[in-house]
């Protein structure tokens, strides 16, 4: 935040100042002095994980920032979130300890917020605490209870969410996007699954879950190889059979659990690359019109089926949002056409319900038929409508539905074609996934 003066009235402009918040509290009769009260900071690691109050004061001297008194961190000030792997807050915590009165030896931790959680973000009854000073809950958001009462509403930065209902107060600003889904509804109805950080689109944190368990898992065994040290190496002593049958065993498991999909992903990358390289290499050097790289992701869904649309239950899906330039309007200056030049921020997410190559070499093809066709409004609309099974353009010949069909059954034949003519194994096809197995590095050998 920066403040002019001109004309002996005061400006204000809002920057963007990340994690602290600025209180104007006074304006001298200089033109060029003011002074701002830092009233809050957030605490920052990988995301926020929580908010200290420093308590200090800057000046603008002319147009130098002067610290009017020395910041004091004391005991107590500041807050710790402790969140779950979708970012709800369910706890709030201060550095400060307290000492157990019925146990002096120990100490209990000073909780200043707790909230249990309905799917949807609402409080459950009886089974939360909102401190005045706290104002983040659901997902991270912040609360904003003037509206529709204590932690009803949330500002999502892009929109506000209403966790009562599970709805938007406003359309989705990227609801061209995703045509087949109510543009209120809120990460299309599937909030154990899938998060929105700002009201803009959803995704899945599938990457954020695998690196979080790979992490975790490495933290623990390090904390175990230092607990087997400090017992000379006794596999049996107590605590080291504890902390295996507990601590590591948990983390292991949770480990696998990502990395069973990360490894899926893997063998239809491998698969892709081994049975068409030429269409593989298409993908993985995939760019758009300025000669920007595109990145695509592909995420497993291990819970869901998918969206019921027109045709049925739903494979997979494609989340895709076009970048555009040189908009032309007409005289009543309504948009008639543009440039389509790519997908905005290069990047495109496959969410595979179906674990099959049959599945994503669909999906390739939706990707493939965007990139060879659509170049302007008119080709970039006729995509979208021709990419819904609900429409009736989903079963036109020139559109993208009946493109990514023939681009699957592509993809399914050259499987097959290189299944019946190799040399491998039939256990190294899963004929389930359509997928070929990942062949273990060769030892190096000794000279």
């Amino acid at each position: 935040m920066s403040k002019v003066v001109q004309n002996n009235q005061l400006k204000t402009i809002i920057d963007k100042v990340p994690n602290v918040r600025f209180d104007m509290i006074d304006i001298d009769n200089h033109k060029n002095e003011y002074t701002y009260d830092i009233e809050e900071q957030h605490i920052y690691g990988s995301s926020r994980l929580g908010v200290q109050k420093p308590a200090m004061q800057l000046s603008n001297i002319a147009g130098r920032m002067v610290a009017q008194k020395t910041a004091i961190n004391k005991v107590g000030d500041k807050r710790y979130e402790l969140s779950n792997h979708l970012g709800n807050v369910l706890e709030v915590i201060t550095d400060k300890k307290i000492r157990d009165k019925e146990n002096i030896t120990t100490f209990i931790a000073d909780v200043v917020a707790y909230n249990d959680y309905y799917p949807f973000g609402m409080l459950v009854p009886n089974r939360n605490y909102q401190s005045p000073e706290y104002r983040y809950g659901f997902q991270g958001q912040e609360k904003d209870d003037e509206i529709k009462g204590e932690g009803n509403s949330y500002d999502f930065g892009a929109r506000m969410l209403d966790v009562r209902i599970g709805r938007w107060f406003r359309s989705d600003p990227s609801e061209y996007t995703y045509p087949m889904y109510s543009t209120y509804s809120y990460v299309n109805n599937n909030p154990l699954v899938y998060i929105d950080p700002d009201g803009k689109k959803f995704i899945n944190p599938y990457k954020v879950k695998f690196n979080k368990a790979k992490q975790n898992l490495q933290n623990v065994n390090s904390q175990y190889q230092k607990l087997l040290e400090a017992n000379n190496g006794n596999l049996k002593a107590s605590e080291v059979k504890k902390f295996r049958k507990n601590q590591l065993r948990n983390a292991q498991k949770g480990f696998d659990k990502v990395d069973k999909n990360y490894r899926r992903v893997e063998r239809y990358l491998y698969t892709l690359k081994t049975v068409l390289p030429v269409e593989y290499n298409y993908f993985e050097t995939l760019v758009d019109s300025k000669e920007n790289e595109v990145k695509i992701n592909i995420f497993i869904d291990s819970k869901s089926e998918g969206a019921e649309l027109g045709d049925g239950s739903m494979r997979a899906q494609t989340l895709l949002k076009g970048a555009f330039s040189n908009p032309i309007y007409d005289s009543k200056k309504k948009l008639i056409d543009y440039k389509v030049t790519g997908v905005r921020r290069n990047n495109i997410d496959i969410i595979l319900y179906e674990k099959t190559l049959s599945a994503l070499g669909n999906e390739l093809g939706d990707i493939k038929y965007y990139f060879k066709n659509v170049t302007n409004k008119k080709t970039y609309d006729y995509f979208v409508e021709s990419a819904n099974g609900a429409n009736k353009a989903y079963s036109d010949s020139k559109g993208s539905g009946v493109f990514s069909f023939e681009y699957e059954d592509f993809v399914r034949k050259a499987y097959k074609e290189f299944r019946k003519n190799s040399s491998l194994d039939n256990d190294e096809f899963n004929r389930v996934e359509e997928t070929i197995s990942i062949p273990s590095p060769e030892p190096i050998k000794e000279k």
